[in-house]
């Protein structure tokens, strides 16, 4: 059975348009980007993120961008040819891109990818977020 139901796709089969969809932050809250298919466990109210400071809010973007993406992909395994969607997942991730390479230039690497050759285990004496409670 496909989650996507008749409602929700226009005559060819595909999201009819954006508002069809939640936010970044609202997608990333709910756990889900389509808001036709989104339903609340019971009387659950999602919290706030409300980050402390820089690098929590450059690390939040990034993982709302994220899933927004690993949505959109999951997606496009049931309907490769939607070109809207398409645009909108080469466009986020161009913008994820872009806010992880800002992340790993103030903050250092986030993942293993992202090493150079220069310094092949810089982030083994790096601090990570975990490691200062209050920055």
């Amino acid at each position: 059975m496909n989650i996507f139901n008749d409602m929700f796709l226009n005559e060819n089969n595909m999201i009819s348009n954006d508002k069809d969809m939640y936010n970044p932050y609202e997608a990333y809250m709910k756990g889900n980007l389509y808001k036709n298919i989104y339903k609340p466990y019971k009387d659950y109210v999602p919290s706030k993120l409300i980050p402390n400071n820089e690098q929590a809010e450059m690390l939040l973007n990034i993982n709302q961008i994220g899933f927004v993406n690993q949505d959109i992909r999951l997606y496009l395994d049931n309907y490769p040819n939607d070109t809207n969607m398409i645009k909108k997942y080469n466009d986020n991730t161009v913008l994820l891109n872009k806010l992880v390479k800002d992340y790993e230039n103030k903050y250092g690497p986030i993942t293993c990818d992202a090493l150079s050759n220069d310094n092949l285990f810089g982030w083994a004496t790096m601090s990570f977020p975990w490691d200062e409670v209050n920055r």
